[in-house]
């Protein structure tokens, strides 16, 4: 017995640079899991129309967070997250964009300037708004301080692009759109401007119109 104590005191110092050695694999191996599961994670909602987009995973765990334009898109990409295979759980962190009432967007110029504020409904509406804007306002900056907001009425982008159009023809000054209200002051930028931006306002969409 004496004899076998003195050869396990010999070897037993042999298994710690095997566990460590297993435990080094074990974590590789995890680390590469998770990376992998969030590259498919990630990958699965790549078509749904989400904001401030967050994945995290812990061994087989999700942490799913986002902001969703509709309850049909969370759902939906909530699903998608779900079905990436090797997932055991998600942990839904998702969430409504807030809605937006009264709906408000607004251009307001400067000299050298046009800041845009307000809220928008999607990321394709605010991306072509801002296209339009710098198509319309050449040479001038365009600064964005639009955000997302549920609650836009109906043909919001296309009053907005009418709107874009007449900042142009300003020297400085501001457009809002209070859901359906248009209200306009500033300077026109040449002679007849005022006139040009009077006579546009009549083709805002149907529903809308100039309060003042």
């Amino acid at each position: 017995m004496h004899g076998l104590f003195r050869w396990s005191r010999k070897w037993w110092p042999g298994l710690i640079p095997l566990a460590m050695l297993w435990a080094l694999a074990a974590w590789n191996s995890t680390v590469s899991m998770e990376r992998d599961l969030s590259a498919s994670a990630t990958a699965a909602v790549k078509s749904d129309v989400l904001d401030k987009t967050r994945i995290a995973v812990a061994g087989r765990d999700v942490t799913f967070a986002a902001d969703a334009f509709s309850e049909e898109g969370r759902r939906s990409a909530m699903t998608s997250v779900e079905s990436v295979s090797g997932v055991r759980l998600v942990n839904d962190q998702t969430q409504l964009v807030a809605e937006a009432k009264p709906y408000v967007w607004s251009a307001e110029r400067d000299v050298v300037r046009v800041t845009l504020g307000g809220s928008t409904p999607l990321p394709a509406i605010k991306a072509r708004l801002l296209e339009a804007s710098k198509a319309a306002l050449s040479g001038v900056e365009v600064a964005d301080r639009m955000g997302f907001a549920r609650g836009a009425p109906a043909r919001f982008d296309a009053a907005v692009l009418l709107l874009i159009e007449q900042v142009a023809r300003l020297k400085e000054g501001k457009i809002t759109l209070s859901d359906r209200a248009v209200s306009l002051s500033g300077m026109a930028r040449d002679l007849g401007g005022r006139e040009a931006i009077v006579a546009a306002l009549r083709n805002l969409p149907e529903g809308f119109s100039v309060a003042a």
